[in-house]
């Protein structure tokens, strides 16, 4: 078998794993691949958060490995988006000061204190949330942007919204599973380097 497999996550059904094989049915357009820095752990080089249309403004290496921080990579072991404290900040501060308005962004009862808003609460504003777009270095230069919609980042549970971003130390960006439902994601240890598309079917 070749040495890659394919990947993608549901939700709520699971997902597929695809060993020694890219399973074309599962997307429709080109996959995006971007080179894997450190293999043990499939990192990659991510530059930017882009929350809607606005920055986190933070140097690229805040998002890498360095000393004790093991950098930013893909984990299907890890349910939601880890990031660096300093990264988590900045989020939250874009989110106030652009996003101030929509239900658990401020206050200390919401989001970035820990807690989860109720479905009354939140109503219809989910479509209202900002896309979070990953910015991530490409082959031969060119720049990837993968996006995590709200749909996903909010994760809807026991009548109650959670926000799928949450602080950690010792790691940079951990794209868990609420990142890779957005993707059929190929790990391809031949050539050192993962494959990136927007998943139609996942499972069923």
């Amino acid at each position: 078998l070749p040495t890659l497999f394919g990947m993608c996550l549901t939700g709520s059904k699971g997902g597929v794993l695809d060993l020694g094989f890219i399973d074309n049915s599962k997307f429709n357009s080109t996959l995006e691949y971007v080179p894997v820095i450190t293999q043990h752990w499939y990192n990659i080089q991510i530059l930017d958060l882009i929350i809607g249309s606005t920055s986190v403004q933070l140097a690229p290496f805040i998002f890498g490995r360095t000393n004790d921080v093991i950098g930013g990579f893909v984990d299907s072991g890890t349910s939601v988006i880890l990031l660096a404290p300093m990264i988590f900040n900045s989020v939250q501060n874009v989110f106030q000061a652009k996003y101030g308005g929509l239900p658990g962004v401020n206050g200390t009862n919401g989001f970035f204190g820990g807690a989860c808003v109720s479905e009354a609460q939140m109503g219809d504003e989910v479509k209202n949330f900002p896309d979070l777009v990953w910015v991530l270095q490409g082959e031969n230069g060119k720049l990837v942007k993968l996006v995590t919609s709200a749909k996903q980042y909010l994760m809807k549970a026991g009548g109650e919204y959670c926000f799928g971003l949450v602080s950690s130390t010792a790691v940079g960006v951990v794209l868990g599973d609420v990142f890779m439902e957005g993707y059929y994601i190929v790990f391809n240890r031949m050539e050192n380097k993962l494959g990136f598309a927007p998943v139609t079917k996942c499972v069923g």
